[in-house]
């Protein structure tokens, strides 16, 4: 039966040399397996399903149903990003976030505040659409120390978050990107969230 690693990798949206990197082999050996020129050991497939989300049963072929399993951790702070989007809790499952209200709807319908869900998860593929910033977002005390920051809008329009999500650089009482986008201070935690710059 033919293997599914390399369609698992493009459903989580990761590229040949990440995922190389993170399973501790080289680009080419990663290549050779999902071309099936190679055969990936077994611990090899067993952590290439923890990192993708799936089952090995899915990787191996063995099944056509994709297993959607919890990937990175979510901290209160960043829900707000994620509106309308599956999140797993350790304790209540799969919810889906209201940043409008600060609430998550559970599968039986009941609603928990955000500090009452325990802890959170992100959706892995293939439910996760965009790749969120893993780490706390930065205080807004904290902007001013910085020349150059990631930022993530807090919006229901997708279209709209895609197209302003990225670096922009610290003013005085604003931040900016290279288009002329502008996020002022006084919005911070309503209509945007920023984290520190990583460099490549």
């Amino acid at each position: 039966m033919p293997k599914r690693y390399k369609e698992a990798r493009l459903m989580h949206k990761a590229k040949l040399t990440e995922m190389a990197t993170k399973l501790g082999v080289s680009q080419p050996t990663l290549s050779a397996w999902e071309s099936e020129r190679k055969s990936a050991p077994v611990e090899a497939v067993i952590k290439m399903a923890t990192l993708y989300g799936v089952t090995t049963d899915y990787l191996l072929g063995l099944d056509d149903t994709v297993s959607v399993m919890p990937g990175q951790p979510i901290s209160v702070e960043c829900l707000k990003l994620f509106h309308e989007k599956p999140v797993w809790s350790s304790d209540h499952g799969w919810m889906l976030v209201n940043a409008i209200n600060e609430t998550l709807c559970t599968a039986d319908g009941n609603t928990l505040s955000f500090t009452e869900a325990g802890k959170l998860f992100t959706a892995a593929a293939p439910f996760a659409e965009a790749v969120y910033p893993s780490k706390n977002p930065l205080p807004v005390t904290a902007l001013a120390e910085h020349t150059l920051l990631w930022v993530e809008p807090i919006s229901v329009d997708e279209y709209l978050k895609n197209e302003l999500r990225g670096y922009y650089h610290v003013k005085q009482q604003y931040v900016e990107n290279d288009a002329g986008n502008r996020f002022l201070f006084n919005s911070y935690g309503v209509k945007w969230l920023a984290f520190e710059y990583q460099s490549e």
